[in-house]
């Protein structure tokens, strides 16, 4: 858990060191309780340290522009700050409202505790600048340790749960993207094999089988009377014979092309096979 504490008063800084210090030794003395244990026998069972206790990294600055440099390092160095304590007087430089204003849009998921003794600054005239109010918190002066670590402990797993969500959102949009993909070219795959299976591949045209298709639904719409003529080349072979099979199939492609130019609107010319 990576923190970053912006405060000018040493005593504040004092306090935030002793809060975060106490969470160590406590982590400390659980260690030493749980070697001694396994060491004798005869030792008193260690008491069981909170689940899931944070174990926190904290940066200390003394001026706003020194904690929007610290994020701006975090995020180059891929470890950003999970929060960030800031006050909202720092003189002589930008103010913790700026700083508010300036962090977020390095950053947008990172937690911002404004701890100020003054009302200078509301809540709301923060927010408007600072980002969306799920990622603002106050804490007045003087505090209490426990307040501060309360604080730290519940944003660092909320901080944890937001960016679990965001990468299962991500991965979810991948899998959504792939899945469009995987369906786009199965209708392209669906879309050739129909085609295939009522075109020929010589000319192009329908083929046999679409025909048969068309010549069934003539059939049974008992509307109006139709024709099927059937036509077949004489001495097909001699061509492919002394001229190859190349000028046969443009011989058949020409003819499909001459019908269909003659026939009429909603006549079907259709290769049935060979010539």
């Amino acid at each position: 858990m990576r923190i970053l504490v912006a405060d000018d008063d040493r005593g504040v800084v004092a306090a935030y060191k002793a809060a975060f210090a106490s969470v160590a030794s406590t982590s400390k003395e659980s260690e030493l309780s749980a070697l001694a244990a396994s060491l004798f026998s005869d030792a008193e069972e260690p008491d069981t340290p909170p689940v899931g206790a944070p174990d926190f990294d904290v940066t200390y600055v003394d001026q706003g522009a020194a904690a929007v440099a610290a994020v701006e390092e975090s995020l180059r160095a891929g470890a950003p700050f999970q929060l960030i304590f800031l006050d909202m007087r720092m003189p002589p430089g930008i103010d913790g409202k700026e700083t508010a204003r300036l962090i977020p849009l390095l950053y947008p998921e990172i937690h911002l505790v404004m701890v100020t003794g003054y009302s200078d600054s509301s809540p709301v005239e923060v927010a408007k600048v600072a980002g969306p109010f799920d990622k603002l918190y106050y804490v007045a002066k003087p505090f209490e340790i426990e307040e501060i670590l309360q604080l730290a402990r519940a944003l660092s797993e909320k901080w944890r749960i937001e960016r679990e969500l965001k990468h299962a959102r991500f991965r979810l949009e991948e899998q959504v993207e792939l899945l469009g993909q995987a369906n786009s070219q199965l209708a392209a795959s669906e879309a050739r094999a129909t085609h295939a299976a009522f075109h020929d591949t010589l000319t192009g045209g329908p083929n046999r089988a679409a025909f048969i298709r068309d010549l069934a639904d003539r059939v049974h719409a008992k509307s109006i009377g139709f024709s099927v003529v059937l036509l077949d080349l004489d001495r097909f072979k001699a061509v492919n014979d002394s001229l190859g099979h190349i000028a046969g199939d443009e011989l058949i492609r020409s003819v499909w092309r001459r019908l269909k130019e003659v026939l009429p609107d909603g006549a079907l010319a259709a290769r049935m096979g060979g010539d």
